[in-house]
């Protein structure tokens, strides 16, 4: 067992004993999502569904960054990203998509902080700070999690159990499909390990794209 996975475990163990001998249970660790009424879950403190960027200020604070992203194709998508936050004792890369009408996205793009082309081809176009009263209100639609530690099968299956079906689109990289938490888990065993959290009555919407895609078959 690597360094690395050693400290994941011991600060999940340590996590989980304090949850325990607490009175009062805690919901903000990521095994912990859970489906709740009206096709929405809970994950992180927040009911994904309904939550808006304000209920994520208010338990990661306000040291983020938003940008809008312009696709090839001229789509245009709104995300705010905390680089790195520690929650509950775990320290990850938080991303938080954001439901905004065309008007807003348009209203923000015109007015960036900072405007650069990525390798992708896509457009970002960093938010200034006094736009950040706009994205207060906006309901989040995704939220994506990103452990500053890897992952592996072991530890995905103690914390989150066993998924609904997995799936793999590229030699390194499997998704773990939880639909009832409304979870995508994919890990990758060359690059970053990413947990994508959506309403589950939108997990199809996440998963369609992927089983779209031809099967891969993993190197023996």
């Amino acid at each position: 067992m690597n360094v690395f996975k050693t400290i994941f475990l011991l600060s999940m163990l340590l996590v989980l004993s304090a949850c325990n001998d607490s009175a009062t249970q805690s919901d903000m660790y990521p095994w912990q999502a859970k489906a709740v009424a009206n096709g929405n879950s809970r994950v992180f403190g927040m009911e994904l569904g309904k939550a808006t960027f304000e209920d994520a200020e208010d338990v990661l604070g306000r040291l983020y960054d938003a940008a809008v992203f312009e696709n090839p194709d001229g789509s245009l998508s709104l995300e705010v990203y905390y680089k790195e936050v520690t929650l509950a004792g775990l320290t990850a890369r938080f991303v938080f998509t954001l439901q905004a009408s065309e008007a807003i996205k348009r209203h923000l793009k015109g007015r960036p902080l900072k405007k650069e082309t990525l390798p992708s081809g896509v457009i970002k176009y960093s938010v200034a700070r006094n736009d950040d009263d706009v994205l207060l209100p906006l309901e989040i639609t995704a939220i994506t999690y990103m452990p500053i530690t890897n992952l592996d099968d072991d530890i995905v299956s103690r914390r989150f159990g066993k998924p609904a079906e997995k799936i793999r689109t590229h030699k390194s990289a499997e998704h773990w499909l939880y639909p009832d938490k409304g979870l995508d888990v994919i890990i990758n065993s060359e690059g970053k390990d990413v947990l994508e959290f959506v309403p589950p009555r939108e997990f199809d919407k996440l998963v369609e794209p992927l089983k779209k895609k031809p099967p891969v078959r993993q190197k023996q």
